[in-house]
């Protein structure tokens, strides 16, 4: 598969900042994250186990925080493409109960 990337670098508010990571934490638990900048998008499904990675730092003034989170892509489980069994049990099959009189009519047969 194509690697597809967009890298987005921007200043803003603290409150715009915020208001995308709210963004980002609904996506996420939704199961679909898609990252839109122009024409420009990518969408990820994070599922299963989630790597994650948080680096905080302050020097001189200046804060950092970066959080990483990384997963693999969870592949769909396959169906079971056999439509028959094959058994030494007859399965149970459920016989309609009709009211009196109102049996079908085995004499067609």
């Amino acid at each position: 598969m194509k690697k597809k990337e967009l890298k987005i670098k921007r200043e803003m508010t603290a409150e715009t900042a915020g208001e995308i990571l709210q963004d980002l934490i609904s996506s996420f638990k939704e199961g679909t994250v898609c990252i839109q900048d122009g024409d420009e998008f990518v969408t990820l499904r994070p599922g299963g186990t989630v790597e994650v990675a948080i680096e905080a730092a302050e020097k001189k003034g200046k804060q950092k925080l970066e959080i990483s989170l990384t997963w693999r892509e969870t592949i769909p489980e396959e169906k079971d493409e056999r439509e028959f069994r094959i058994s030494c049990e007859e399965p149970k099959v459920e016989t309609p109960e009709y009211a009196p009189g109102t049996e079908p009519d085995s004499s067609n047969d």
